[in-house]
């Protein structure tokens, strides 16, 4: 069942002839390249067909989206600027508010039926149900929705993302072994040498409690094992950090 905020138009499909217009856009490279029949299969009985006249609004800007749009034939056009001209059309293959049903965010463009148009209805929930039932085939459906959500991401910001590539630090792979990433500064808590942070530690490992034969507000209570380990702790470190201090200051008059 659907959600009721679901009001689109539905027409009856069966899946044999969503599987062809799935088959279709693999074999045109749009989208669901190297997923396999099986996984279309499984995702085409699940999938709801929506179809659009000609100028009817689909979606408008701040809506909820509760599923993504699938284009199997057809055309539709999104609006950025209500009072602008098209800024992005839709075509077979094409996915419209992917990142919104994904992300749960409102829908960012108006968008309007340029011509007849066949639209499959891709659910969350559908594609939850699909990956309990067969998880092998799921992996499949979902990669090839997150390449086609991260191309659509790439394609208007291109040049940007190529000059923050050029700009972010290299990373050199070597094969068999961790990366070797670049040098950052390293942050010690409390300003401690490592010295003084392995006696710090040490200390902290070395506590031991005597838990048994001990009345429960004998160990939490004031003044119980536990807050004189955690003061002597506390004074541990204080007295390492004055230290540490005073060695800074009798360099810097040094």
């Amino acid at each position: 069942p659907l959600s009721c905020a679901i009001r689109w138009p539905f027409v009856a499909f069966h899946e044999r002839r969503v599987l062809d217009f799935l088959l279709q856009l693999r074999q045109d490279g749009k989208v669901f390249v190297g997923v396999e029949y099986p996984a279309l299969l499984a995702l085409a009985c699940r999938l709801r067909v929506t179809q659009w006249q000609a100028r009817s609004s689909i979606m408008t800007r701040g809506m909820p989206v509760a599923a993504a749009l699938l284009v199997l034939d057809g055309k539709l056009t999104g609006f950025w600027d209500a009072a602008g001209p098209p800024s992005i059309w839709f075509e077979p293959g094409d996915i419209v508010g992917l990142e919104s049903a994904i992300g749960q965010t409102p829908c960012s463009l108006d968008v309007f039926a340029a011509r007849p148009t066949l639209a499959a209805l891709l659910v969350a929930s559908d594609l939850a149900d699909l990956a309990r039932e067969f998880p092998a085939l799921a992996v499949q459906v979902l990669q090839s929705l997150h390449r086609k959500l991260l191309d659509d991401i790439v394609k208007p910001h291109s040049r940007a993302l190529m000059l923050l590539a050029e700009a972010a630090p290299q990373v050199v792979f070597v094969p068999e072994d961790l990366p070797l990433l670049p040098p950052v500064p390293q942050l010690r808590p409390g300003r401690l040498s490592p010295e003084e942070l392995t006696t710090v530690q040490y200390r902290a490992e070395t506590v031991k409690l005597e838990r048994h034969c001990r009345p429960s507000e004998e160990l939490m209570g004031e003044g119980s094992l536990v807050s004189r380990d955690d003061a002597a702790l506390t004074q541990l470190m204080r007295g390492l950090s004055d230290s540490r201090h005073q060695e800074l200051a009798e360099g810097d008059v040094a």
